[in-house]
């Protein structure tokens, strides 16, 4: 897991990575301990990977629980197109799973060859807040250190 803090916002990362035929209940448990952990109810988070949970099957009882889980700490999965193509079969079983909201972020994947999976790539949008900041200064130069001593003499 890795936090970042950005302009006093803290953002919380989890990399996953469930392998296939591993009992879903357990793995949600350790899911859900580790969000219960960092109360990402309330922080700005974003778990990436694979899951091995099929998007494409939405009826699915290990979809549905998944779906349900993330639910309760107010995360959603959002869609990606397939993520592991072979010849016989196409499923999206990788993952990018948020509470930010979809207007401050985009989701896609990317073909880099380096896996059987593609990979997820997540860009989060941070708004630039610029201080419009106004100095006021008084110019010390010579001639402006005689006026000064000028007007005290005078006030004397």
């Amino acid at each position: 897991m890795a936090h970042i803090t950005i302009r006093g916002k803290h953002l919380y990362l989890l990399g996953v990575y469930r392998p296939p035929g591993v009992n879903i209940q357990s793995s949600l448990d350790i899911l859900s301990n580790i969000l219960e952990h960092i109360q990402a109810h309330n922080k700005l988070f974003i778990m990436t990977g694979d899951i091995n949970i099929d998007r494409l099957k939405p009826n699915h009882p290990d979809h549905i629980m998944l779906d349900n889980e993330l639910a309760t700490q107010n995360i959603r999965r959002l869609p990606l197109p397939p993520t592991r193509i072979t010849p016989d079969t196409s499923t999206s079983i990788d993952c990018i799973c948020t509470n930010i909201p979809e207007h401050d972020l985009s989701a896609t994947i990317l073909q880099t060859g380096l896996s059987d999976h593609t990979a997820q790539m997540c860009s989060v949008y941070c708004s630039k807040h610029y201080t419009n900041t106004q100095t006021l200064r008084r110019q010390m130069g010579r001639r402006n250190l005689d006026q000064l001593k000028s007007l005290l003499s005078i006030k004397n």
